[in-house]
């Protein structure tokens, strides 16, 4: 699976789930001999830890390695194993033996709404998306995400994403992850999520109102001396 994946985190993406488990097991299994367990998740959940394991992975002579092998009583090799091993086992606890389930969408989901989004039950009718999300850290569209269960949920990312020549701003395009009205009931409470979610982008630029792409509702303001 890792030989073979292409190092995207789309949602179908296999690697990406093993990558992901793997880098968190090995940050636990060089963190905890050092600063104990319960530290360590956060630190790893801070996601501050990953990029000091990747600072060691690339510089053999990296000063911190030689404090993690001598706390750890192994050399970083066998930690690599460790981690691998236990990230396969994570895998398939939480999706399954059949390694084409090892999908990053199946890994990762994002949800938005109101407060009300989170209840059983009804939630669903104040969510504007709830769906599998591609993205990691270090991807053109970030994604930050922390532990709900055997999966992840996208916490931190681009809740807005803007194109511009700033010399023709008027042509400005945008997208964004929820609509521009609070009210559940509103045609625009949700329209932007799906769109967003699939990088659409809107034009931004005030229209004429014979310019109104698809109108779905409209306002007739009379006015008077």
């Amino acid at each position: 699976v890792l030989r073979e994946w292409d190092g995207r985190f789309d949602v179908e993406a296999k690697g990406a789930v093993l990558y992901s488990l793997m880098q968190r097991e090995l940050a636990l299994r060089c963190f905890a001999p050092l600063l104990g367990i319960d530290i360590t998740r956060r630190y790893v959940n801070s996601r501050r830890a990953i990029p000091r394991v990747h600072r060691v992975l690339l510089n053999p002579h990296e000063p911190l390695r030689l404090d993690i092998e001598q706390a750890a009583g192994k050399d970083f090799p066998t930690l690599l194993g460790e981690a691998f091993e236990a990230a396969v086992r994570s895998a398939v606890d939480a999706h399954g033996v059949d390694p084409t389930k090892w999908k990053w969408g199946n890994a990762q989901f994002i949800r938005l709404g109101t407060p009300f989004a989170e209840l059983p039950a009804i939630g669903r009718w104040f969510q504007t998306l709830d769906a599998p999300f591609p993205g990691d850290f270090y991807t053109l569209s970030p994604s930050i995400a922390v532990p709900a269960g055997k999966r992840l949920r996208a916490f931190v990312g681009a809740t807005s994403r803007f194109i511009c020549d700033l010399s023709r701003p008027d042509e400005a395009w945008f997208a964004h992850s929820s609509g521009p009205s609070g009210d559940i009931g509103s045609t625009f409470f949700s329209n932007l999520s799906r769109p967003w979610l699939r990088f659409e982008y809107f034009r931004s630029a005030l229209w004429r109102p014979e310019e109104i792409p698809d109108p779905v509702e409209r306002i007739v303001i009379a006015g008077g001396n």
